[in-house]
């Protein structure tokens, strides 16, 4: 598999090189489960949206991509992460 395709992290790890990201302070917001497993490989937060093609309320049966937030909107993912990073950085 190449590693410039999800789930893999190629993509996230060369922005970061690129652009001088701080992967561990990042999230990936997405609607699939295959975006969780990108953030779990790159070491990001994740947050899953409910309102997109994975629910969020159901379970994988190999436990791999678990989210970190479930979120009902982006809005509402994007409040969440300013409020973890505050948390975090305190």
């Amino acid at each position: 598999m190449c590693e410039c395709r999800k789930p893999a992290a190629g993509m996230v790890m060369q922005a970061a090189r690129e652009l001088d990201i701080d992967v561990a302070r990042s999230y990936v917001v997405g609607d699939r489960w295959g975006d969780m497993e990108l953030a779990r490989a790159a070491g990001t937060g994740s947050v899953l949206l409910s309102s997109g093609y994975a629910t969020g309320r159901e379970t994988r049966a190999d436990g791999a991509a678990a989210a970190g937030h479930v979120a009902d909107t982006l809005a509402s993912a994007a409040a969440w992460i300013i409020a973890d990073l505050r948390r975090t950085s305190a």
